[in-house]
């Protein structure tokens, strides 16, 4: 697995910049390790998803601005509207695009930190990262990558298969890296 750990191997599998790279991949296995995510399909399933939503780098989705097609299962008079409690949007932050309030707040309560007050917390490379390796194991995407059903990685995170070629590409560039 050294080779998984090389952020210079990591980039040109991922065709992510080795300098965001450089700066996240030690944190997001930290976070895997926390969670005892650290098996070599679990690494490979989580650096190709976050290679695919984010480039490596913690993004903020605008969908509020202007809905994306891919969309349309979402109630979108609901989508990452104010909350009228808090004054916070809930759309996708961080390196799997954490969305809804109670997602927000499910998170925040499992890592210890007050995701719903201050949601803007999960763009910080270590708290993406944290809510990245507990969605892993609280939805079961680390079962599935251990079992190597890709697509499935792909719906549980994503909820379909948006960016699916992408990410079965960098998948099978990471896979040789683990020799």
């Amino acid at each position: 697995m050294s080779k998984l750990r090389d952020p210079h191997a990591v980039a040109q599998a991922t065709g992510c910049t080795e300098s965001d790279v450089a700066q996240a991949l030690p944190i997001i296995l930290e976070a895997l390790q926390e969670q005892g995510l650290l098996q070599i399909n679990v690494v490979i399933g989580a650096l190709a998803t976050v290679a695919v939503e984010c480039s490596f780098k913690p993004v903020e989705e605008a969908y509020y601005l202007k809905p994306a097609p891919r969309m349309r299962y979402f109630d979108t008079t609901k989508y990452a509207r104010v909350d009228p409690e808090t004054g916070k949007r809930y759309n996708g932050r961080g390196y799997i695009q954490l969305t809804w309030r109670s997602n927000y707040e499910k998170y925040g309560k499992l890592l210890g930190l007050d995701l719903v007050h201050q949601p803007e917390l999960c763009l910080q490379i270590h708290t993406a990262a944290r809510v990245l390796a507990a969605y892993f194991k609280q939805c079961g995407v680390d079962v599935v990558c251990k079992e190597a059903d890709w697509e499935q990685v792909r719906r549980r995170v994503n909820g379909g298969l948006n960016g699916y070629e992408r990410f079965i590409g960098c998948v099978r560039r990471l896979q040789p890296l683990a020799q």
